[in-house]
């Protein structure tokens, strides 16, 4: 019994709240990072990954409320058919945009200093 009080606060309402609050974060990150100020294909990275993550967090959120607020039939097909393939593949496009820099030879800190010194 504990243990359905406490996955409701954190499953429920704490992945909420964060969610809602990395997402606008991440929405405000996405136009600055797109500025033409901060142009660079490191920036670029940035943004991909902030793409994906709030594709992320909106499934994620919407698979708390479907688990632990709201539970209908449309939810559950919904999260069948689309939101678990969609996260999933979230995960797939982040982690093949690191082996993708990784096998061209340059890791997140490779980029990041290339930003600092440009030659």
């Amino acid at each position: 019994m504990m243990y359905l009080s406490v996955s409701w606060w954190l499953e429920g309402v704490a992945q909420i709240a964060l969610g809602c609050l990395g997402f606008v974060a991440n929405a405000v990150a996405i136009p600055i990072l797109l500025s033409r100020e901060m142009s660079s294909i490191f920036n670029r990275l940035l943004t991909c990954m902030a793409v994906f993550d709030n594709v992320f967090i909106v499934c994620s959120v919407l698979e708390a409320v479907r688990k632990h607020i709201v539970t209908s039939t449309f939810q559950d097909y919904l999260f069948g058919y689309f939101l678990y393939q969609v996260r999933f593949g979230c995960h797939q496009d982040v982690l093949m945009l690191f082996v993708d820099g990784v096998l061209m030879g340059k890791t997140p800190a490779d980029l990041f200093l290339s930003e600092l010194h440009p030659s």
